[in-house]
């Protein structure tokens, strides 16, 4: 919904993964498993499903975020890419509702 809501951050969103290959939902269902695909993190995707299309990979974002935030902070303090993508994501709910509270604030 915030992604629907906001299409000024789509062009900033996909810039941050700007030139990493995007997989087929085919070829990313395939992936999918216990062990995270070599590179995933470093380009910035938490999935393979979220290499499929910006707003999926939003989605995936959003899921953690909600359901893993600590992961996700984790993830943020080593990959430079997921982090600016967690900031976007969290000023994005911002604009939406000033007053949400993400991560258990």
């Amino acid at each position: 919904m915030a992604w629907c809501m906001a299409p000024e951050i789509h062009e900033r969103w996909e810039a941050i993964s700007a030139g990493e290959p995007r997989m087929t939902v085919d070829d990313a269902f395939a992936q999918e498993g216990p062990s995270t695909p070599p590179g995933l993190f470093e380009s910035g995707f938490l999935t393979a499903y979220g290499s499929t299309r910006p707003r999926e990979d939003f989605c995936e974002f959003a899921a953690m975020a909600f359901a893993q935030p600590k992961r996700l902070d984790n993830l943020a303090g080593r990959h430079d890419r997921i982090r600016e993508k967690r900031d976007l994501l969290v000023d994005t709910y911002y604009t939406v509702d000033p007053n949400f509270e993400f991560f258990g604030e």
